[in-house]
């Protein structure tokens, strides 16, 4: 018998061969759908990613696309965390940012801007500078992961 991974959309199934497979069930569908991705868990989580952001760039979880993004780095990217302290801090972060760019729209070509910043930081507790720039940087790396699922189906 096989362990059970504890990752979120992603299963192992031991064939008959004796060969563990992997399958990413797609969310939301009824009955249950699942997609064969291989016997190679590296293999498997990059299909995983690149599927489930296929997915939810078909069925947005939000209309503003760069709420978007955060929420399909939240449920793609954060789980494949190592630590339970990394996982929690990214959550946090981007719960903030989730918040501060709900009300406040913002394009995505535009986060670089310094503007962003100011208006991030000034949203933000100014006893916290150091955690608000960090989630910044954080927004940042969001961008250029997402950049990356996107190559990746391409491929």
């Amino acid at each position: 018998m096989t362990k059970k991974i504890s990752i979120p959309w992603l299963h192992r199934r031991t064939q008959k061969s004796g060969q563990d497979y992997y399958y990413v069930a797609i969310p939301n569908s009824t009955p249950r759908q699942e997609i064969a991705v291989g016997p190679n868990l590296e293999e498997a989580l990059v299909q995983r990613q690149i599927l489930l952001a296929r997915y939810w760039n078909e069925h947005p979880l939000s209309r503003d696309p760069l709420v978007n993004l955060l929420l399909q780095y939240q449920n793609i990217h954060a789980p494949l965390l190592d630590t339970h302290f990394q996982r929690k801090e990214n959550l946090s972060s981007l719960e903030n940012l989730v918040n501060f760019f709900s009300s406040h729209r913002c394009l995505v070509c535009e986060i670089e801007s310094p503007l962003v910043a100011q208006r991030y930081l000034a949203w933000r507790n100014p006893k916290l500078s150091m955690r608000a720039r960090s989630e910044l940087s954080l927004l940042k790396r969001v961008v250029k992961v997402s950049q990356s699922w996107h190559e990746g189906e391409r491929l």
